[in-house]
């Protein structure tokens, strides 16, 4: 990687990281401004998407939250590790459904993402230490 390379993805972490700490201290302008530069460079990389779904919900541009969030859920399909970002996604989803006032898209996008977590965390449940049926 030539010394240019290495300055540019080092500004692009940067701008992930910049954009990430603005998001979870509720700057969500902010967090937007620097997750769609950092998004240009690494258009799937799912912590961003997820991000910049929930910073689009939280100032009310309900589209681009559904078009992150989406792609998001896109990226995950058939990767187990992927079940948690996932549901993240699908959870912001049926609220932006909600408010685009598309009842029964949220409703489904809530089931799909409660399915997707709760298999998550029972899948690292220690099998013997559940009830039995009988």
């Amino acid at each position: 990687m030539s010394k240019a390379e290495t300055g540019e993805a080092e500004r692009i972490e940067r701008e992930r990281k910049t954009g990430l700490a603005a998001y979870k201290n509720k700057d969500f302008k902010a967090a937007i401004r620097h997750l769609e530069k950092a998004r240009k460079v690494s258009p799937d990389d799912i912590s961003i998407l997820v991000a910049l779904g929930g910073a689009y919900l939280h100032i009310k541009d309900y589209q681009k939250s559904v078009d992150a969030c989406e792609k998001v859920v896109r990226l995950c399909e058939g990767r187990p590790e992927g079940n948690t970002p996932a549901a993240e996604a699908l959870a912001t989803l049926s609220h932006a459904y909600f408010k685009l006032g598309d009842a029964p898209r949220a409703l489904k996008c809530y089931r799909r993402s409660l399915a997707k977590y709760h298999g998550d965390i029972f899948s690292k449940l220690d099998k013997s230490k559940l009830p039995s049926k009988s």
